[in-house]
C-alpha cells in the first residue's frame, strides 16, 4: 500500500494516528523491535513510511477511516 500523501520519515505521534494505535503500542513495538526506526538525535525518533506501509499491509491493524 502507498501512501503519497505521507512524508518519507514521520513522528511517533503521527505514526500513531496514521495506524489508530495509541502512542504506547508505538513505543512497544519500537522498543521490541518490531518497527524500525531512525535516530536523528538522542531522543528524535522517526519512523519510515516503508514501515508504516508495512505495518499496514502484514495486517498488524486496521484502518479506519
Amino acid at each position: 500500500m502507498k501512501l503519497p500523501d505521507l512524508p518519507p520519515l514521520v513522528t511517533m505521534s503521527e505514526a500513531k494516528r496514521y495506524l489508530n494505535v495509541s502512542y504506547k503500542t508505538i513505543q512497544r513495538w519500537k522498543d521490541n523491535r518490531e518497527i524500525s526506526v531512525v535516530r536523528l538525535g538522542k531522543n528524535i525518533v522517526r519512523i519510515p513510511r516503508s514501515e508504516i506501509e508495512r505495518v499496514l499491509r502484514d495486517g498488524y491493524v486496521v484502518r479506519v477511516i
